[in-house]
């Protein structure tokens, strides 16, 4: 079992065991003309059975355990035409990000070799529910897709550097009393870290991103070839940043962040984005119907091919031969020395 099997929060997988069948919660009939409606009733319903069987529940648990079962359904996203207060900003990106966090962690334990074949088998269901609903219209409307693929490509990216043999750290996605104290919102919302893998003497604080196609490097606009028809990506770019952009003291403190440190001490730090393809040919969804075990089928799930692999491997060696990450010993003593001052 690897670090990150370990770190499933407890009770999570005791959560998925009470899960009503993902077929029934996420099928929607092909005539139904509301279907955000009929899941917002199907969260409500399970919302008050929630209070009534677990009285002691907090609001914010029984979020949370809404969240696992329904993802992405049981939170709206940015309303375009409403203005926003920094705070409230920051809120709903960690409330979202949070969600993602937790549906990645839940598809990679779900692959873990020792899992509940019960748990497992409610995964599966509830990721193939997800991909077919977010074809569908209300999907696109909800831009499912686009959240989905999100999570993939930090599935993606877990998967390989797991291959590597990095001990790989999510943030820490359960509810806390404040936002502003959940590690999702200090490590990811306000500073743009999705993960840390530790290698060796290394600290990776990574941005896993995906995109399908290719884009500008200045504009974001995708690219297109002479024909005018997008370049899709098929490559896997990674970008580390130079030591003058961020530094060792902004990240003292951060929870989830400080507690790796700790562990390190004399740790090289790089801070990296690694961006890989989403299309199908190189991020595969899920197929519960090709007569595999469900297992295979979802350790198969967003994993990159070999080619792809090697290039995030050879890519993290790159960064640790670079010369370009903080060092940790260095950036102690220099806390020592200012505090003395």
């Amino acid at each position: 079992m690897n670090d990150l099997e370990q770190r499933v929060p407890v009770g999570v997988t005791n959560i998925a065991k009470l899960m009503p069948n993902p077929e029934a919660l996420l099928t929607i009939p092909q005539n139904e003309r509301n279907p955000g409606g009929l899941i917002d009733v199907r969260i409500e319903n399970l919302r008050r059975q929630l209070r009534e069987k677990y009285k002691d529940m907090s609001p914010e648990r029984i979020n949370f355990v809404l969240d696992f079962f329904f993802g992405p359904f049981n939170f709206k996203e940015f309303d375009r035409d409403k203005r926003y207060s920094r705070d409230e900003a920051r809120a709903i990106k960690t409330r979202s990000a949070s969600i993602q966090h937790l549906m990645t962690h839940m598809a990679l334990h779900a692959g873990s070799e020792n899992v509940d074949p019960q748990f497992q088998l409610k995964i599966a269901k509830q990721l193939e529910k997800y991909q077919e609903i977010a074809t569908s219209r209300f999907g696109r409307d909800m831009e499912l897709n686009k959240f989905l693929k999100g999570v993939m490509a930090e599935i993606g990216v877990v998967k390989a550097l797991l291959s590597s043999g990095c001990e790989v750290i999510l943030p820490d996605y359960q509810p806390q009393k404040s936002f502003e104290d959940s590690p999702v919102c200090q490590m990811d919302v306000d500073r743009g870290i999705d993960l840390i893998a530790v290698k060796g003497a290394d600290i990776f604080l990574v941005d896993a991103k995906g995109t399908r196609y290719f884009e500008e490097p200045t504009t974001k606009k995708t690219r297109v070839d002479a024909s005018g028809n997008p370049l899709v990506r098929n490559t896997v770019d990674i970008v580390e940043q130079q030591k003058y952009e961020w530094n060792l003291p902004s990240l003292r403190g951060v929870s989830g962040v400080e507690e790796v440190f700790r562990q390190h001490p004399s740790a090289t730090v790089h801070k990296l984005m690694i961006k890989i393809p989403t299309s199908e040919e190189f991020l595969p969804p899920i197929n519960l119907q090709d007569g595999r075990p469900v297992g295979n089928s979802i350790r198969s799930f967003a994993r990159l091919n070999s080619e792809l692999t090697n290039d995030i491997i050879m890519g993290l060696d790159r960064s640790r031969l670079s010369r370009m990450g903080l060092q940790l010993s260095t950036s102690n003593e220099e806390a020592v020395n200012a505090k003395s001052a």
